[in-house]
């Protein structure tokens, strides 16, 4: 009689146990890689979401910036802008003799923040930033002289990140301009006061135009904070996250000038001729007709800052934790609870730097990640 061979049956032992261990460790991997396929995706989804949401800062900087200085500069310079249209033949002036334009006495008095020219260079004496054409501030050549008073005080605000909101008085010529020769003077008889009147009428007309874009770039910011951060995360993983994990909105501060004076001179007939009588234009507050021409509704808009960009310092925006829920797994087990009450979540920085705002304005924020 032929004996049975036990020895084939002895693998089914360890096989009611093996095979059931392999499967259970592969649908273990299975809900980690989906545990981890969840993670990945609310860390991808805030990312690009944080991204998004201090890409309006930057923007809203960009555009401050270029309209503090290199847009000004751009449009008072441009040939064939109207303030052109005012121009001398002098032996002296901002221009070093030859012709003479009225956005170099402008430049010169601190009327607008300005960068290096592109058409015409003025006296290199007065410029200090010629290697960077974006760069820009109050390019004033001498704070004394008959507008010490004013011109002075305009010329501190190159020296400060935050300068008062009230920038002062606008001084269109000094009469160092008027009467003075050499690299001062030069317009003598020729700028009458009807041309005073009209280019500080052109040049309010140039400012209200730029405080209606700085409105808006306000208003925009505004509208749309918090908006891109949400609807991102929204479309990347169908969750909406709440209010609170969206920082502050920073805010926008403008900064007005509110008089404006000037030189000018009046023909004053004689018994021989008419002889040149140099005469001021009193400090006059800028109503334009008693329309708001800046945010605190007196004066007009120069430029803007924003608190929380000053100097080289970034922003850091901290983006909330967003607890998230996993998927649904095979056991029917709730894998937070895992983690004593303590839900997982993603969280994510974002920096805005790179640019300046004032003095030396520069329109290069861009926003980074951080870690």
């Amino acid at each position: 009689m032929t004996g049975f061979n036990f020895s084939r049956g002895q693998i089914l032992v360890p096989s009611l146990f093996v095979f059931p261990g392999l499967v259970l460790f592969a649908i273990l991997i299975v809900e980690v890689a989906k545990l981890s396929q969840q993670k990945v995706l609310m860390q991808f989804a805030m990312d690009t979401s944080a991204f998004m949401e201090a890409s309006q800062l930057s923007d809203a900087a960009n555009r401050i910036a270029y309209l503090n200085s290199p847009w000004p500069t751009r449009v008072f310079q441009a040939k064939g802008e109207e303030l052109e249209l005012w121009n001398w033949q002098v032996s002296g002036g901002p221009g070093g003799g030859g012709t003479s334009y009225a956005w170099q006495y402008l430049l010169k008095n601190g009327v607008y923040p300005g960068s290096w020219p592109v058409n015409q260079a003025p006296d290199p004496a007065m410029v200090d930033d010629r290697d960077d054409p974006w760069s820009g501030k109050f390019k004033i050549t001498n704070p004394g002289g008959s507008a010490a008073e004013f011109l002075g005080k305009r010329a501190a605000f190159n020296y400060t990140e935050s300068p008062d909101s009230d920038l002062g008085t606008w001084v269109l010529f000094t009469k160092e301009d008027v009467d003075g020769e050499g690299s001062q003077g030069g317009l003598g008889a020729q700028l009458k006061q009807e041309d005073v009147f009209a280019i500080y009428q052109t040049v309010a007309e140039v400012y209200s135009y730029f405080y209606s874009l700085a409105t808006m770039v306000k208003l925009v910011y505004t509208k749309l904070h918090g908006v891109f951060f949400k609807k991102t995360f929204w479309l990347n993983t169908g969750f909406n996250p709440s209010d609170d994990l969206v920082p502050e909105k920073v805010k926008i501060q403008d900064h007005c000038t509110s008089k404006v004076t000037s030189w000018f001179t009046v023909m004053v007939p004689t018994a021989w001729a008419e002889v040149p009588d140099t005469r001021k234009w009193p400090p006059a507050d800028i109503t334009l007709g008693g329309q708001p021409r800046c945010s605190n509704g007196a004066g007009i808009w120069q430029l803007s800052t924003i608190e929380e960009l000053k100097g080289s310092h970034p922003k850091i925006f901290h983006f909330g934790k967003y607890h998230y829920q996993g998927p649904s797994n095979h056991f029917g087990v709730d894998y937070r609870e895992l983690f004593n009450g303590m839900e997982p979540y993603v969280t994510a920085s974002a920096e805005v730097s790179g640019g300046k705002i004032w003095p030396n304005s520069k329109p290069s924020f861009q926003v980074r990640l951080r870690p």
